[in-house]
C-alpha cells in the first residue's frame, strides 16, 4: 500500500471516529429550549372540546394533604369521580378550564440545562430550581416532609383516556399579570406563560348546582321547625322532644310572618299548646335570615348514602338489619327507627339528632331537612396562593385556626302536600224547571195573566176629585198603550214561547257553569300533577346523598324559640306602673320558665315514632 492510500485510509477512519463520537456525545435534555420562545407549549392540544376528563391536583400547605379533583363523563353524564361520581353542571366549567390551558405560548425560558450553573444538568439542581419557581409536582410519593414550592398539576384527557396536556403550574411571575412559571410533567425546563389559573378550581361548590333546593322565596307558604334531639345509649335510641313551631309566610302580607301554632315541652305537663305573651313578638330579622339561608343553601361536600334507603328516607327490614349501613347513618347523626307497629311489614324511617325543618311551598312541594352530626373542619381547598413569602413563627398556625370552618351533615328529601294548593271553588248548577210547571196546559197558562190582572183591579180604579171629575190612575191600562206595544207585549207573554226561552237560557247557563267548573278542575289537577312530578325530580337528586353544609348556615336555619321570639321594646314612660302584667298568665306559657329555663325534656326511648300531634295530647312517655 502506497503512502497516498495509507493517508486516505487514515483520513477515512478519522472521519468515522469523529462522526461516531459526535453521534454518541451526551446531550443534556431540553437542549432546544433556548429557541422555544413564542412557541406553543403543548402543540398537541388546541381544541378544548376534545376534553373529556380534567384532573386537578393541589397541595394544601396548611394540612399537608394532596387534594385531587376530577370532572369527567361517567356513564354518559358529567360527574365528579373524586366525590363519589356526584352529578355536576360542570360541562361548561370544564370547557372554560380546558380553554384556559389551550394555546399557551412560551413567553420566556426561566430555567433549562443550558442556563444551569456550569451547564450541568442533574436531578438535584433541577429540584432546587423547581422549588424556587413553585413547580414541584404534587405527588405524595415523591414529596419530602416540609417541602415547599409545590405547584398545581393539571391534566386533560380525551374520551379514550389519552393525555392531551399535563402541566405543573407554579408561582406568579413578579410584576406580571396572569403570568406564571410552568413546566410539563416529566420534563425539567421551566417556562413563563400567560395563564388564567382561576378556572382551575378544586372547590366542590364551583362545579355543582349552587342552589340545592332550587326555590323562590316568594313561593314559601309555611315553615315548620321541629326541635328535638336523638342519641344512642347502650345500643338503644332515645329522643328528647323540645317543641314545634309553625310559621306562615306571606310575602305581600302585613305582617309577612305569622305564628300559627306552637307546642313546647313543659315540666310535669309534657307537650302543651303555647301562645306568645303580650310582651313578646316574632323576630322578623332572624326569620328573614332563615328564608335567605334556605334560598341560598350551599353544600360544601357530599358523601354517598348506603344502599337500601328509598328517596323518601324510608327503609325495609333488610336495611334495618344491615349493620354497616346503620352504623354509617349513626356516625353522621341519623338514626333508623321503626315508625309502624310490628306487623307483617314494619316500616322504618331515618330521623336526625339535631331536629328537622319542613318548608312548604305554594306548589305543594314540601322540603324536609334533617340535621346531623358535625362532619369535621374544612381547613382549605388548596386554592390558596403561594407567593413564596416566609411567615413569622406562629403566624401560619393562627391563620389556620381562623380559617377552619365547622361543617355539618344534612339529609334532604321532598314530599307532596296537596293541602298547600287551594281547591277550586266550583259553582253550583241551577236546578232545572220542575216537570209539573213545564207541562202546564197552555190555556191555564194563558188564563193566569187575566187572573193576575183581576186581582190588581183595585189598584187601577179611577179616583174622583172634589168636583166629582174622574182622574186617570197612575197605573197604565192596555187601552192607553199604542197598538204596536200592545201586540208586542202580548207576544212576549206567550206562555209557550216564554217557557221555551227559559229552558234555553237555563241550558246555556248550565253549560257555561259546567265548562267553567271543568276548566277550574283541570287547572287544579294540572297543579297537582306538576307538584308530584317536581317531587320526583327533586328526590331523584337528593336520594343518594349525605350533604355537608356550613354549621353557620345550620344555625341560621334551625332556630329555637329563643331565636324566633323576642321581647317587645319597652315603650313605657318613666313613672308607669311596671306591675300591670305581673299577674298575667296564659295557658302553656309556663314552659319558658319550667321547660326551657330549667332543663331539657326527659329522654324518651323510641319504639314506634310518635308524631307531634300525638305528643300534644299524650305527652312524652317515660317522663
Amino acid at each position: 500500500m502506497n503512502e497516498n492510500a495509507k493517508t486516505i485510509l487514515f483520513a477515512a477512519v478519522a472521519i468515522v471516529v469523529f462522526a461516531t463520537a459526535w453521534l454518541l456525545r451526551p446531550v443534556p435534555p431540553g437542549r432546544a429550549t433556548v429557541d422555544r420562545q413564542g412557541e406553543l407549549l403543548c402543540e398537541g392540544f388546541n381544541d378544548p372540546l376534545k376534553a373529556a376528563r380534567l384532573e386537578i391536583v393541589k397541595y394544601d400547605k396548611k394540612s399537608g394533604d394532596v387534594l385531587p379533583f376530577e370532572v369527567a363523563q361517567v356513564d354518559g353524564r358529567w360527574s365528579i369521580p373524586s366525590h363519589d361520581d356526584y352529578p355536576t353542571d360542570g360541562k361548561d366549567q370544564l370547557v372554560e378550564a380546558a380553554g384556559a390551558l389551550t394555546g399557551l405560548r412560551i413567553i420566556s425560558v426561566a430555567s433549562s440545562p443550558e442556563n444551569l450553573p456550569g451547564g450541568e444538568a442533574s436531578a438535584g439542581n433541577f429540584r432546587q430550581i423547581h422549588n424556587m419557581y413553585g413547580v414541584i409536582e404534587p405527588d405524595p410519593k415523591n414529596l419530602k416532609p416540609g417541602e415547599k414550592g409545590i405547584g398545581t398539576r393539571a391534566t386533560i384527557k380525551d374520551a379514550n383516556g389519552n393525555a392531551l396536556l399535563s402541566l405543573v403550574i407554579g408561582k406568579k411571575v413578579e410584576g406580571e399579570q396572569d403570568v406564571r412559571y410552568v413546566r410539563e410533567v416529566g420534563k425539567d425546563p421551566v417556562y413563563t406563560v400567560k395563564i388564567d389559573s382561576d378556572k382551575l378550581s378544586t372547590k366542590f361548590e364551583d362545579w355543582i348546582e349552587k342552589n340545592l333546593l332550587d326555590i323562590n322565596t316568594f313561593d314559601i307558604k309555611e315553615v315548620r321547625i321541629q326541635d328535638y334531639t336523638m342519641s344512642v345509649m347502650q345500643g338503644r335510641v332515645f329522643s328528647q322532644v323540645k317543641g314545634q313551631m309553625t310559621l306562615e309566610y306571606d310575602d305581600g302580607g302585613d305582617p309577612k310572618w305569622r305564628l300559627t301554632e306552637e307546642v313546647a315541652f313543659a315540666k310535669k305537663k309534657g307537650l302543651v299548646a303555647v301562645e306568645m305573651a303580650e310582651d313578646e313578638e316574632l323576630d322578623n330579622d332572624k326569620l328573614n335570615d332563615l328564608k335567605f339561608a334556605l334560598d341560598d343553601l350551599k353544600i360544601v361536600d357530599v358523601n354517598r348514602k348506603p344502599a337500601g334507603l328509598s328517596a323518601d328516607l324510608t327503609a325495609d327490614g333488610s336495611f334495618y338489619n344491615d349493620e354497616a349501613g346503620v352504623i354509617s347513618m349513626q356516625r353522621r347523626g341519623f338514626y333508623v327507627v321503626q315508625v309502624q307497629g310490628a306487623g307483617e311489614k314494619p316500616q322504618y324511617e331515618v330521623l336526625s339528632n339535631k331536629g328537622e325543618i319542613r318548608l312548604a311551598m305554594k306548589d305543594g312541594v314540601e322540603y324536609l331537612l334533617r340535621f346531623g352530626e358535625i362532619s369535621g373542619r374544612a381547613t382549605g381547598t388548596g386554592d390558596e396562593e403561594d407567593d413564596g413569602a416566609e411567615k413569622k413563627e406562629g403566624e401560619e398556625e393562627a391563620e389556620e385556626s381562623s380559617d377552619a370552618e365547622v361543617n355539618r351533615y344534612l339529609l334532604v328529601m321532598a314530599r307532596f302536600d296537596a293541602d298547600m294548593i287551594p281547591k277550586p271553588e266550583l259553582e253550583s248548577l241551577p236546578e232545572e224547571t220542575p216537570a209539573a210547571e213545564a207541562e202546564q196546559p197552555a190555556e191555564d197558562a194563558a188564563a193566569k195573566p187575566a187572573e193576575d190582572a183581576a186581582e190588581e183591579e183595585p189598584g187601577t180604579a179611577e179616583a174622583t176629585d172634589e168636583k166629582g171629575d174622574a182622574t186617570e190612575s197612575k197605573a197604565e191600562t192596555p187601552e192607553e198603550k199604542p197598538e204596536e206595544e200592545t201586540e208586542e207585549a202580548s207576544q212576549d207573554e206567550d206562555p209557550v214561547k216564554t217557557e221555551e226561552k227559559k229552558k234555553e237560557e237555563l241550558a246555556a247557563e248550565r253549560e257555561r257553569i259546567e265548562k267553567d267548573n271543568q276548566r277550574k278542575q283541570e287547572e287544579y289537577d294540572e297543579k297537582l300533577e306538576k307538584g308530584r312530578e317536581r317531587v320526583k325530580e327533586l328526590n331523584a337528586r337528593f336520594a343518594d346523598w349525605y350533604y355537608v353544609i356550613s354549621d353557620d348556615v345550620y344555625k341560621k336555619i334551625h332556630l329555637g324559640r329563643d331565636k324566633i321570639v323576642k321581647k317587645k321594646k319597652d315603650e313605657k314612660k318613666d313613672g308607669d306602673d311596671d306591675d300591670d302584667h305581673a299577674g298575667h298568665d296564659h295557658e302553656g306559657h309556663d314552659h319558658a320558665a319550667e321547660g326551657h329555663a330549667e332543663q331539657d325534656p326527659p329522654a324518651e326511648e323510641l319504639g314506634p315514632r310518635q308524631e307531634f300531634n300525638r305528643l300534644k295530647s299524650e305527652g312524652p312517655e317515660g317522663e
